[in-house]
């Protein structure tokens, strides 16, 4: 079975993190632009990208990004998109994301809007599923540490969401939160860490 690319990206992190244990660093963060220089320096070249597969791709993250504020003052996200399957002509099935506006007169249809909602629920509980059992393993295996405590339950953070501010900022999706130059709100700022040569 051929390597997948995502499977290739990972193969060169691991080459990173060895030639950087190589250089003497080790167990400490890494940034990936220090790793796509790696890459780089070993002939990783861009693979060829499909034009329609990038629009559709980079449409889909501008649609994402656009807000409004609406007549109660909450910030809502503008397009929304569900993902759908059809059988084809020849009997295969097909699965397609339709996208619509939130600010069409009339409103979008409510299957479609129930659909986009309960899809992005279920990616939410999927994603703190895994980060519960990514806390639980960290603390088994750091029994000699007091453990890292989360809390699941979320009233209390959409109550203190709810309330108005000054200056409303959309939540960022873990999913949206791409290798870009715009720093997060939130994140913690540390020390640049010593980056191997090539």
């Amino acid at each position: 079975m051929p390597e997948t690319y995502g499977a290739k990206l990972r193969r060169i992190y691991t080459q990173f993190i060895e030639h950087r244990e190589h250089q003497g660093i080790t167990n400490s963060p890494v940034n990936l632009n220090d790793v796509y220089q790696y890459a780089c320096s070993i002939g990783w070249q861009e693979p060829q990208s499909d034009p329609k597969q990038r629009f559709r791709k980079d449409m889909a993250r501008a649609l994402r990004e656009d807000h409004f504020t609406d007549f109660k003052g909450r910030v809502v996200r503008r397009y929304h998109a569900r993902k759908c399957v059809y059988i084809d002509s020849e009997g295969a099935y097909v699965q397609e994301v339709l996208w619509d506006d939130m600010l069409n007169d009339p409103t979008p249809v409510r299957e479609h809007m129930e659909a986009s909602f309960t899809q992005r629920r279920n990616q939410a509980a999927g994603e703190l599923h895994q980060l519960k059992n990514d806390v639980d393993h960290y603390n088994d295996r750091n029994p000699g540490q007091s453990p890292i405590l989360m809390l699941w339950d979320f009233t209390g953070d959409m109550n203190e969401q709810d309330q108005p501010t000054e200056y409303c900022v959309p939540p960022i999706a873990d999913d949206e939160m791409d290798e870009s130059d715009d720093f997060p709100v939130g994140a913690s700022i540390s020390p640049p860490q010593p980056s191997p040569p090539p």
